[in-house]
């Protein structure tokens, strides 16, 4: 697997937090998940490979916002990542 982010490395958060690199955990054909921990939590990260358009982040932005209303049975995303280079995770 060909890592977008070395290990130990910080990613930005939209919300003011970081995320730091622990380890690439699986490649996929929309983009790499990682290993990362933020504030002594370890969580995954998902880093998409493409630039996704303006809606698709949107739409995760909203996710997040009224995430109280899923299933506990989903997988969702819990913070967005600064974009680097027109991309996100």
């Amino acid at each position: 697997m060909s890592k977008i982010f070395p290990n130990g490395m910080r990613i930005e958060l939209q919300n003011g937090q970081a995320a730091s690199i622990i380890s690439p955990i699986k490649d996929g054909g929309q983009g790499q998940v990682y290993k990362v921990k933020i504030a002594s939590k370890i969580y995954a990260l998902k880093w998409y490979k493409k630039v996704q358009d303006e809606k698709f982040q949107k739409n995760l932005v909203e996710i997040i916002e009224k995430l109280q209303n899923f299933s506990k049975c989903f997988v969702m995303p819990l913070y967005i990542c600064k974009e680097r280079d027109g991309k996100f995770g």
